[in-house]
């Protein structure tokens, strides 16, 4: 069993409710990951809105990592399910399952550079996401959601 981690920065999106953040997809046709965690840290004035949805329609992200054995925790082994992390606003939005995983209701200091918040989010036991599928973050505020940096924690067997 491997696990795996990466971690990325996301860009600005515009002002609107329920834009993909980030998502990390399953590209495999026959292998199930396995997500531990995802957090995300966001610096910023506002308030804002995060929360784990499933997409079982990837979408066009503006740029994608791909992670290799370097992010592998134990094995040098590239991930066999062949994940991505997907960042940079969408130019074709993911489809997202309903009802959501997770939220979180964020508030932001009051002046720029006063510092920012962020969430993680601890599955115990782990969220299988199956093949040809994927975990997004998504902003459900109609708002700017700010540049921020992500990482997903994933194991595959």
């Amino acid at each position: 069993m491997g696990v795996y981690s990466v971690n990325g920065f996301t860009t600005a999106t515009a002002s609107a409710a329920n834009k993909a953040i980030c998502a990390l997809w399953n590209p495999s046709s026959t292998r199930r990951i396995k997500v531990l965690e995802v957090g995300v840290y966001r610096t910023g004035t506002t308030g804002t809105g995060p929360q784990l949805r499933r997409i079982s329609v990837r979408g066009t992200p503006g740029s994608t990592v791909t992670p290799d054995g370097d992010n592998a925790w134990h094995d040098p082994d590239a991930p066999p399910s062949g994940a991505l992390l997907d960042l940079a606003e969408y130019t074709v939005a993911p489809t997202f399952d309903t009802p959501n995983l997770y939220g979180a209701i964020l508030t932001f200091g009051g002046a720029a550079g006063s510092g920012g918040s962020g969430e993680v989010w601890v599955m115990r036991g782990g969220l299988s996401v199956p093949p040809g599928a994927g975990l997004a973050v998504q902003n459900r505020l109609t708002e700017i959601w700010a540049a921020s940096e992500v990482y997903y924690v994933w194991e595959e067997n």
